[in-house]
C-alpha cells in the first residue's frame, strides 16, 4: 500500500476526514507523516514507514534525477530548442512538459482492473494487473499533433500521462515540475552549446527508465 493510499484508508478513522485536492503539494507530507499520525499507527506503522521510505527515496529523488538526465539529452540533441530556452527562460515549464512527453524517464504505470473491461478483441477480467504504456500514449498521433517532433513552444498541448491520472495521480508532480524547471533554467545559462560526447544507452522502458549515463561537453 502506498503512502497516499494509507492516508485515505486509515486517516479518517484516526484523525477525521483528510481531504486531498489538486493544490496539495508533497512538501506538506513529511512533517505531518513524521508526527502524530505515524505514532498512532501501531499495527501498520512498519508498513507505512517502509512505504514512506520508498516514496521519499525512489519516487521523490530517482524519478526527478533520471528525468533531468533524459531532458538534458533531448535538449542536447535539439540545440535550437536549447537556445530558445536560454533566451526565453519563461519557457522552462513548457520545456519540462515537452521533455516529459517526448523523452520521459517513467514510461509505464501499473494499474488494477476494477471491473471486466473489453478493449478491442481482448477482455481484461476484474482484478487483473495491467502495465499501461504511457510512453506510447504520450506520442499518440490522435492526441498530439506531429507527436515525434520535439518543440518546447507547443501551445497548450493535451496533458501528459507521465504522472498518471485520477486518484493515483503523482503526489509529487508539482514539486518535480518546479525542480526540473529551475534546473533547466540554470543549466541553460551556465552551459554554452552543450552536446553529448558519448553514447547514452537507456535502461529498459519498463517502469523507470532514462539514460544509464550521460556524458556532456560544452563551450567555455
Amino acid at each position: 500500500m502506498g503512502l497516499f493510499a494509507a492516508f485515505q484508508v486509515y486517516g479518517p478513522a484516526l484523525h477525521g476526514p483528510f481531504l486531498f485536492d489538486d493544490s496539495y503539494l508533497p512538501m506538506n507530507v513529511p512533517m505531518w507523516a513524521h508526527g502524530t499520525f505515524l505514532n498512532s499507527m501501531r499495527g501498520v506503522r512498519p508498513l507505512l514507514m517502509a512505504s514512506y521510505w520508498v516514496n521519499e527515496n525512489l519516487a521523490g529523488t530517482d524519478t526527478t534525477r533520471t528525468q533531468l538526465a533524459a531532458s538534458m539529452q533531448v535538449l542536447c540533441e535539439h540545440p535550437e530548442q536549447w537556445t530558445l530556452l536560454r533566451d526565453r527562460p519563461e519557457l522552462a515549464m513548457k520545456a519540462v512538459e515537452e521533455t516529459m512527453r517526448h523523452s520521459p524517464s517513467m514510461c509505464s504505470t501499473l494499474r488494477s482492473v476494477t471491473d471486466d473491461v473489453t478493449i478491442g478483441a481482448y477482455t481484461f477480467p476484474a482484478g487483473t494487473f495491467i502495465l499501461v504504456n504511457t510512453y506510447a500514449a504520450n506520442r499518440d498521433s490522435s492526441i498530439y499533433e506531429d507527436p515525434t517532433r520535439f518543440d518546447i513552444t507547443r501551445d497548450e498541448p493535451p496533458p501528459i500521462l507521465t504522472f498518471g491520472g485520477g486518484a493515483h495521480y503523482c503526489l509529487g508532480a508539482n514539486l518535480a515540475r518546479t525542480e526540473l524547471a529551475e534546473a533547466l533554467k540554470i543549466l541553460s545559462v551556465r552551459l554554452r552549446n552543450p552536446r553529448r560526447s558519448g553514447p547514452a544507452a537507456w535502461k529498459p522502458m519498463l517502469g523507470m527508465s532514462g539514460p544509464t549515463e550521460l556524458h556532456i561537453e560544452f563551450d567555455v
